[in-house]
């Protein structure tokens, strides 16, 4: 990132508000042009709509949220200014469009916006959600007369291999800067040559657009501060840049704006995806992830963890503990509008490098359909959202604790290099473990007696059956080979196998044992500990060989949650506040 842009930048001209022309570096739209005569008199979503598809279907299959934020604690004028940044989204969206499925999202939108067919109303609705015509996880494509999805996807020509892009930057130098730039599309030339083109320019008249919206809004603001931060953002997003200077940022509005994330990149996991995101402050995340902080000391000194691993033992000899310094650039917010890459991946924690926000009301809406149905069918209560929540404010404290180092030292060796493959897993079940320990810590001291004897309170006993189940089976039910997934049924498991976890073949429910808990997770927290301390990928191995079989009542709950929404959408109402 450069140097900050001033606060008062030169008035940026208004852009033509045009969609996006077709990308050109893309074959023809269609494989075989349909003849003239077939498609003539046609309703225009004719050629495209599959017959074996239904769209109404796959249209319940994401579950799409009206909800109306309280807004109560800002000014009319920052009310009006979320009204007008809300404007943005669609200008995002048709960048995002154009970054996932080329020029074939905004022609087949184009077809269906014109279509008298009576199943172009869901199709419409799913390729806007969708970004374009292709499944956004499996890549096929649901409309007919589109290519299948480049294997690069589309920031690379089509064809192109990681060896013959990494060998062509070898061979010139002198255009590695800009073809390698996380935040520009490759071009293969009628040369066969490679070129690179910058976002700032691919998308120049949408961004200016946006930029144009930015600086008018910052306008119509009575906060200095916002003010000069909307400018900022306008000019850095004209430059390929994300500007997010803490000390310009209203702490009550939280504006996430660029690109951003590189997992639609699957040729190098380089290209930078744009996104929208619009947040206020959420006070009661503040109060909890504040006392998570002051316990962060004691936490550190007591982990389950051989001592010559534990930096924050030596904290009193000359040691410097690393949470101790870490934990200040989380911020709990609430979400207000989302787009671009968020359609697709609705982010409960989103680490942007300097922040992470911690979404409250994302995951109160965004996973409480299959949670309540797994939480009724393992213990037989309603699903708890404010003991999740306090799950992800633990499990974000859990990864900052301590470095992401071999033996926790600083500097060290990337764990990684030790664990490959199995690093990222680890770490999330780690983080987990360590944030409910914090969680403990934190239960603890709100539940003591009056003589001063420590006990657990009910809330925490609510954040371990959450815990237990509807964490365990909503990372099953979304993705279970992947980071978060992975190994959540060892750690059940191994609940189950110290006690602090049983069956209740009586009532045919789970079953918390309060006096086996705390240890059980303090035990299974020092394995995962151990595994980072000493880089010891055979233990990992290890446990996910001999205790990752889905016991049966796990497998009645997936099975519950089985046709129920994994993804969902927000669409905010501000109404009259």
């Amino acid at each position: 990132m450069g140097a900050p842009p001033p606060a008062e930048a030169p008035p940026i001209p208004q852009a033509r508000q045009t969609p996006p022309g077709p990308d050109q570096r893309r074959r023809p739209l269609h494989n075989g042009k349909p003849s003239p005569g077939k498609y003539a008199n046609a309703d225009p979503a004719d050629r495209y709509l599959k017959k074996d598809v239904d769209y109404d279907d796959l249209l319940r299959r994401v579950r799409i949220v009206d909800f109306m934020p309280d807004l109560s604690s800002l000014t009319p004028s920052e009310r009006q200014v979320l009204s007008e940044l809300l404007k943005i989204k669609p200008h995002i969206d048709a960048i995002y469009r154009r970054q996932m499925s080329g020029p074939y999202g905004d022609i087949l939108i184009e077809a269906m916006r014109k279509s008298d067919n009576p199943r172009s109303k869901a199709a419409l609705k799913l390729l806007e959600l969708d970004s374009g015509p292709y499944d956004p996880e499996t890549h096929e494509a649901l409309f007919n007369n589109v290519p299948p999805y480049p294997k690069n996807g589309f920031f690379y020509p089509e064809g192109l291999t990681k060896g013959e892009f990494e060998k062509y930057v070898k061979q010139h130098p002198e255009q590695a800067d800009l073809l390698l730039f996380s935040k520009s599309i490759i071009r293969r030339n009628p040369d066969k040559t490679l070129s690179g083109e910058s976002y700032s320019d691919a998308y120049k008249d949408e961004l200016r657009v946006i930029a144009d919206m930015l600086w008018r809004t910052a306008d119509k603001t009575e906060d200095a501060d916002l003010r000069k931060s909307l400018k900022s953002e306008a000019a850095a997003l004209l430059r390929d840049e994300y500007y997010t200077e803490p000390d310009t940022i209203n702490p009550r509005i939280r504006l996430v704006l660029g690109a951003e994330f590189r997992y639609d990149d699957p040729l190098l996991n380089r290209k930078r995806s744009y996104m929208f995101g619009l947040y206020t402050k959420d006070e009661k995340g503040t109060e909890v992830l504040d006392k998570l902080k002051a316990l962060i000391p004691e936490i550190g000194l007591n982990l389950p963890l051989e001592s010559r691993y534990n930096p924050y033992l030596n904290y009193g000899h000359g040691g410097k503990a690393p949470g101790l310094q870490f934990k200040e650039n989380l911020v709990p917010v609430n979400l207000i509008g989302a787009g671009g890459e968020q359609l697709t991946r609705l982010y409960v924690g989103l680490n942007l490098g300097e922040n992470i926000l911690l979404v409250h009301n994302a995951l109160a809406e965004g996973s409480a359909g299959v949670k309540d149905i797994v939480q009724r069918e393992l213990f037989g209560e309603p699903y708890d959202v404010e003991a999740d929540y306090k799950l992800v404010l633990g499990h974000e404290m859990g990864h900052g604790i301590l470095p992401p180092t071999k033996g926790f030292s600083v500097p060290g060796e990337a764990l990684e290099q030790e664990l490959g493959d199995l690093s990222a897993a680890v770490e999330e079940e780690k983080a987990s473990l360590v944030g409910l320990l914090g969680l403990e810590a934190m239960a603890k001291s709100e539940g003591l007696a009056a003589n001063g004897e420590e006990k657990l309170s009910e809330d925490y006993w609510a954040v371990a059956k959450t815990f237990v189940g509807a964490m365990t089976v909503n990372y099953l039910h979304k993705d279970p080979h992947g980071p978060y997934g992975k190994y959540v049924l060892v750690v059940y498991n191994l609940l189950k196998e110290k006690g602090g976890v049983f069956y209740d073949g009586s009532i045919h429910k789970l079953q918390i044992d309060k006096g086996k808990f705390p240890k059980a997770i303090r035990e299974i927290a020092g394995l995962f500990l151990k595994i980072q301390a000493e880089g010891n990928r055979a233990l990992a191995e290890e446990l996910l060989n001999n205790h990752n079989q889905p016991q049966p009542e796990i497998i009645d709950a997936l099975q519950a949650a089985k046709n129920l929404p994994t993804r969902t959408v927000f669409n905010p109402i501000l109404g009259d506040h």
